[in-house]
């Protein structure tokens, strides 16, 4: 599966649940995030683990740190 798949599939999964999202195209989860009720999450939030960055040969510079 795809990082893209893989990342639609998460989003459709916490919009389901409830999960508000605004601009969810900018939200990146991984692959056993755990997320309450009543929660909102903003654009361009990332919520990876470092493993998961790496094994999918991807990463994201946050402020010179490399995830």
């Amino acid at each position: 599966m795809s990082l893209q798949n893989l990342q639609n599939k998460l989003r459709d999964k916490f919009l389901k649940k409830g999960v508000k999202m605004k601009g969810p195209e900018t939200v990146f989860f991984s692959k056993d995030t755990k997320i309450g009720k009543n929660v909102e999450i903003e654009p361009y939030v990332c919520l990876l683990y470092t493993s998961d960055a790496a094994d999918e040969r991807s990463s994201v510079d946050l402020g010179g740190r490399r995830i």
